[in-house]
């Protein structure tokens, strides 16, 4: 374990080209005769009539408990149990029809064969996920042995957690745990996948949050408050207090509370309440004893012998649940998300030694007693050295590209100085889409009373802003007017879409005249969603308007002009603009490149129109056009020559050392098309040194 040398190396058999990667595949190693035997359980628990979770801890009791010995026995020392109703083992009982019964509890089980697999049928196209789900089943009661293991889905996460405080937000509880699959590999192997994973769980509960959330709605309607509650929790990952497992929130229970409803079923046959079960086994108190139980929703596994799933609903307290995942108030925070990152993104020499250790660990079962039953080692054996592959080393390369005369030319690229590791994004200067007319006629912002304020003292003066910097003043010649909703989000949005509007423009029935008119509509946290169908309805459906809408609390902070930014491109994308932005995945990857003064610029010549883009700066991309009717060439040099001069003035005098180019190298027909991506752009780094 812990940190290895880099998982590649050289071999002196192969090319100059290649080396030996490490792979996170561990090949199955067992003899050729192993078999399979499923069996289904069918339980009989006399007078109780247990439901919900109470099921799979009754089933866990009889199974692992109660008739574990008898059940050894009979069909062997080592089987695999789902948890529900499937049993695995690598022994024939010799019998179809196991009964077995006890007189103290009453209860009753009846074993009964369902198939048989094997290692020859993990390729076959029928049977071959039935086997792979065998073995599965067998390895996760491997990793079940290991005593500092939870199991979550197919992941399985170390105990007790690492600690993560933040400055604002409290502690966070960071579990790191591996994530394993079997899968089918060339000439007849099967083998385990097994990769690291980490969870995030913060210290608020599911009952904090829903009383978070009544707080703000406390004016609302009780059914609005319920369906809130539901929105935000709802697909939610969530850990229990009391035992460390993971669930996912399917629904919520409005009839159900701890108090009254009776579920939880003891050995001995007694009921009992979730506030009682909960004192007594766990020695913990439920805050809110009348409130609403959250449900997670399972599929028992299918078996042959049935015609459809059955549903499994597990009912959990949400005052002993805690969220995971960061907040979206973490999310926002930068130096809080840069700390999550940097704990838990791994080299790859350390993730691979935490997996080789982690295969070791689970084969050998060092952490059992030897006098433990489930020590003796199991027939399923996993190689402890990963599979190797044979990969390829890429060196530099020339870049080829058209040039404006259409003849190929090629770039010499610096092995020393380039980089091209970095990716590329899209969408930050547009242009019309094959010489259509994209000009923003009146651009009208839809908001309510209570934004009135900030949207006359910040919106208008930061679109303006925007536009400008952006080079967006040809598309928004008019500053947007602003309008407050009197009664009802419908009623403003008819004045708006028909003339009784004052400064509305007349619309012609003839659609090449007639002047865009885009609607901005800032609408309110809560209710978004029908104000949204509303909105979309009126605008698009009778007006044949464009609208764009945005959160109001998307806009207050200090991302409000990197929201209004965004909101302006959707719009103009909207109206048929194409556009697209030089950028990179990290901050490390440009500083290292823009190591000397550089400025990104771009060329693009489509039909009768040159235009050129360049960075000025981090927050700056201006964009440069012209008809073109004369030579290109002389077009594009005096367009750089004005980039450059405006790199000078917006860099403190200080000119560009380097540039990188990025030359449009498809036909104009797909220019025209709107169907260049960033991705069918060819670059080159071109060094140039300015007196």
């Amino acid at each position: 374990g812990g940190p290895r040398p880099d998982p590649y190396y050289r071999d002196s058999n192969l090319r100059e080209d290649q080396c030996i990667v490490e792979s996170n595949f561990f090949q199955l190693e067992t003899r050729s005769a192993l078999q399979f035997h499923l069996y289904r359980v069918n339980f009989d628990f006399g007078d109780l009539t247990a439901e919900s979770v109470e099921d799979r801890k009754l089933h866990l009791t009889a199974v692992k408990g109660t008739f574990k010995q008898r059940i050894q026995e009979r069909l062997s020392r080592f089987f695999g149990y789902d948890g529900e109703n499937l049993i695995v083992s690598h022994r024939d009982a010799g019998v179809d029809d196991v009964k077995l019964s006890d007189e103290k509890s009453g209860w009753r089980l009846q074993i009964k064969k369902v198939s048989s697999l094997s290692i020859q049928d993990a390729f076959d196209e029928r049977s071959g996920p039935a086997f792979r789900q065998l073995v599965n089943i067998v390895f996760h009661n491997l990793v079940r042995s290991l005593q500092d293991s939870s199991k979550f889905e197919r992941g399985f996460f170390k105990i007790p957690p690492e600690e993560l405080r933040t400055r604002y937000h409290g502690k966070l509880e960071l579990y790191k745990g591996f994530r394993s699959s079997i899968v089918l590999g060339k000439n007849n192997r099967v083998m385990l996948q097994l990769d690291t994973q980490a969870k995030i769980v913060r210290g608020q509960t599911v009952q904090e949050l829903m009383e978070e959330i009544r707080s703000k709605m406390r004016r609302a309607p009780e059914a609005e408050i319920e369906r809130a509650i539901e929105n935000e929790l709802v697909g939610q990952s969530v850990k229990t207090c009391y035992n460390h497992r993971f669930y996912r929130i399917s629904g919520v229970d409005w009839k159900m509370n701890p108090k009254v409803t009776k579920f939880m079923q003891r050995r001995e046959g007694r009921e009992i309440t979730f506030e009682d079960y909960y004192r007594k086994v766990y020695k913990m108190s439920v805050l809110d004893r009348n409130g609403m139980l959250i449900v997670e929703k399972r599929r028992r596994k299918k078996v042959k012998s049935e015609d459809q799933q059955e549903e499994a609903r597990i009912y959990l307290v949400p005052s002993l649940c805690q969220l995971t995942g960061p907040s979206k108030e973490m999310k926002e925070d930068f130096t809080v998300m840069k700390d999550i990152a940097n704990r838990i993104k791994e080299p790859a020499n350390t993730r691979m030694g935490r997996i080789s250790e982690m295969i070791q660990r689970i084969m050998s079962r060092a952490n059992l007693p030897s006098d433990d039953p489930q020590s003796v080692p199991p027939p399923l054996q996993f190689a402890r050295d990963p599979v190797e592959v044979v990969a390829k080393v890429l060196g530099p390369h020339e870049i080829k590209y058209e040039d404006l005369g259409h003849d190929k030319r090629t770039v010499d690229v610096s092995k020393t100085s380039s980089n091209f590791n970095h990716k590329m994004r899209e969408m930050s200067v547009f242009h019309p889409r094959g010489g259509r007319q994209c000009k923003v006629g009146y651009f009208v912002i839809v908001h309510e009373r209570r934004d009135a304020r900030f949207c006359h003292e910040r919106l208008g003066r930061d679109i303006s802003n925007i536009c400008r910097d952006m080079g967006l003043v040809r598309f928004f010649e008019n500053q947007p007017e602003l309008l407050e909703v009197k009664e009802s989000w419908e009623g403003t949005l008819r004045v708006v879409a028909t003339d009784r509007f004052a400064g509305s423009p007349k619309w012609s029935q003839d659609r090449k005249h007639r002047l865009v008119n885009v609607i901005l509509a800032v609408v309110p946290k809560n209710g978004n969603q029908r104000i949204y169908k509303t909105i979309k309805e009126i605008c698009m459906g009778r007006a044949g308007m464009l609208s764009q809408c945005v959160k109001v609390e998307n806009l207050q902070g200090k991302r409000t002009r990197v929201v209004l930014s965004n909101t302006l491109k959707q719009v103009l994308q909207k109206m048929g603009c194409v556009g697209w932005q030089i950028g990179f995945d990290s901050n490390e990857d440009m500083k290292k490149l823009l190591s000397k003064p550089t400025m990104a610029m771009g060329i693009e010549v489509s039909g009768n129109r040159v235009a050129v883009v360049g960075t000025c700066d981090r927050n700056l991309s201006l964009h440069l056009w012209e008809q073109a009717l004369g030579s290109s060439k002389e077009i594009i040099a005096k367009l750089i020559a004005k980039l450059l001069d405006k790199f000078r003035r917006k860099n403190g005098n200080t000119k560009a050392k380097r540039l990188i180019i990025f030359r449009q190298g498809t036909s104009e027909r797909n220019a025209m098309s709107g169907d260049c991506r960033v991705s069918q752009y060819t670059m080159g780094f071109v060094s140039m040194a300015q007196d």
